[in-house]
Parts: structure tokens; sequence; C-alpha cells
């Protein structure tokens, strides 16, 4: 069986592109996702935010109602499904721990792949390897999935807003001080969302400063920190027992970016959501989710009407073909 559309990915970006071509009238089409359940990220999101499009909803929340109309619009999908490799025939080598290795192949692909954190390599500094390092992405999960607060005194270097929504989640959870450091003097969000969230939340900050040193044996005790100008005068000491790294994130593209370097919409290949470009607005992905789908419903619309043409007998013509005799 050869599918309409193959979504991989079934984040929000991909689950708003299955139920938008559900919409338009696809019909032969398969999600697939290498987690255990529908919704990516958004099941690690139990803050409410306003671009959930309901006052008061969480992540989690939004992320049952997708899966709910999903199963609702009959649309197939399959969890636990990693997709090791696609070529350019758009065929997709799959692993499953139950169906095992198989081969799948479309009239179109959507890369909902989403992204992930940048590698801690980025930052250049020493560390011996004392416990009490984690990624914002690792750290929200320890409160979220397993109800482990991380630490108490909490630095988080890096001022993205992968820092900010998870400082506000670490206060909430119990944290007693968090300490955002970051390289840049100035941070580049709207003053006025800014002015609240400090306010709020009683965070300290730290900016100019770049992280050179960890301090303890077992388990952080403190970081070294330098001004900009790189002079060891400047160097203060935060004590803590718990450093984050922020170091934002990196779409998802090793999967496609190889196969289809040019022109990707022209071969079958669509990409959408943070795979495409990041951004932390659900409103602004499921645009994105929708437009993607109106681009792959024309695509399919192209392939049907080049089907048309080339099952004709030869020496026929279209009526509208037909030129009549002056």
């Amino acid at each position: 069986m050869i599918y309409d559309v193959l979504i991989v990915g079934a984040g929000p970006a991909g689950l708003y592109t299955a139920l938008a071509l559900k919409e338009a009238g696809v019909e032969r089409m398969l999600l697939l996702d290498q987690m255990d359940e529908l919704g990516g990220q958004l099941n690690d999101i139990i803050e409410v935010d306003a671009s959930f499009g309901e006052a008061g909803y969480t992540g989690v929340e939004l992320a049952d109602d997708l899966r709910r109309n999903i199963i609702l619009h009959g649309i197939d999908y399959e969890t636990e499904s990693y997709v090791v490799s696609v070529d350019r025939d758009k065929v997709l080598q799959v692993l499953h721990p139950q169906k095992g290795l198989r081969r799948l192949q479309a009239h179109a692909l959507v890369f909902a792949t989403g992204a992930r954190e940048r590698p801690r390599g980025i930052l250049k500094f020493t560390s011996k390897r004392a416990t009490g390092v984690f990624s914002v992405g690792t750290a929200r999960k320890f409160i979220v999935e397993e109800g482990y607060l991380p630490g108490k005194n909490i630095v988080i270097y890096g001022a993205d807003w992968t820092g900010l929504y998870l400082t506000r989640l670490l206060i909430t959870e119990g944290a007693a001080k968090v300490t955002i450091v970051d390289r840049a003097k100035e941070l580049k969000f709207p003053n006025e969302e800014l002015e609240a969230f400090f306010a709020t939340y009683g965070v300290q900050l730290a900016l100019g400063k770049n992280l050179v040193d960890i301090q303890g044996e077992n388990r952080v005790s403190g970081v070294t920190l330098e001004g900009n100008s790189g002079n060891p005068k400047d160097r203060i000491t935060l004590p803590c027992d718990t450093l984050l790294l922020s170091v934002g994130l990196l779409p998802q593209r090793s999967l496609f970016s190889k196969r289809f370097r040019r022109g990707l919409e022209r071969q079958g290949a669509f990409v959408t959501g943070n795979a495409e470009t990041i951004t932390f607005d659900q409103g602004e992905i499921r645009a994105r989710a929708e437009a993607t789908a109106q681009e792959v419903t024309a695509y399919l619309a192209a392939l049907a009407a080049e089907g048309k043409d080339s099952e004709k007998p030869k020496g026929e013509c279209a009526p509208n073909d037909r030129q009549e005799d002056a």
C-alpha cells in the first residue's frame, strides 16, 4: 500500500497537520512518532499559556484534546515507531518493537520532527563531573514525569524562552532561589513581559557574564562567572546546588536534510512546526501546520491530474484541448 501522506512526528505540528489534511479529504494517511504517546513537547508542559487557545489550558490538556480529535477523526497513527531513513522515492525505513523493520511509502511526506536541545559542548567551561548539572529539558522531565525537583538553589545558564518557562515552573514547585545567567548584557524580550515575570517570581539576574567553572566534588556547590572582557579580576562565585543549561533549541532536520536539499515541496516533501523555525507560540505552530496541509493537498491534486492525463489513450485529448475547425 502506498499512502497519500506519511507524517513523521506527532507533536502539535504533526497533529494539527493531520487534522487539517483529514478535513481536506485526505484518507490514506499515517502518523508516526518514536515516543509512546502522541503530543510531543506538550506532554511536558503543565503550565497555562495563552497560546494554547483556551483560558486556563495547559500543554498536557491541549495534547489530550488533540489526541482525542485524532481518534474521533479516524486518523491512523503509530507510536514507538522510529524512522531510520528516508530516500528520494519517499520510502521510509521504520523500526517498531513489535512490527520490526518495515518499508513505508507515500506520495507525500510531512516532516514535523520538532526540535532538540543544542549539545552541551557548545558551552566552553570546565567541569569536575559533579552531579547536579542538567539541561533545562531534563529538569522539566524530572518535575513533570518523575515528580522530582532538581534542586533548591538553582542557576540557569542561558536566558532563552525555555529557561524562562522553566524558571516559572521551578519556583511554583518549590525552588528557594533561581538565578538566570547570560552572556548578553540585555535580554531581548518585551520589557513589559520581563518586568511582570521578574516582579512575580523574584528571579535574580546576572547579565554580561560567562560560565567558566563549576565548583563541587560530588555535588555542585557553586559556579564561577566572568565578565565578557575576560579579565580574571572580574570573576565572581555564585553558590548553588544545581546548574541548568539553557543552550537553546535546534530544528531536527538530520532525517531529511541530506535527501531533500533543495526544492523539497517540488519533490513531495514538506517541513512544518519547529523543524522549520523555532517558536513557542502554539497558535503559530497551528497556522503553519494548516498552511502545510494546504500545500500538501495541492501537491496531491496536481499528482492526480498528471495521472489522469497519462491514462488517456494516445491520440485522444481532453475536451478543453480540442480545437474547433475554423
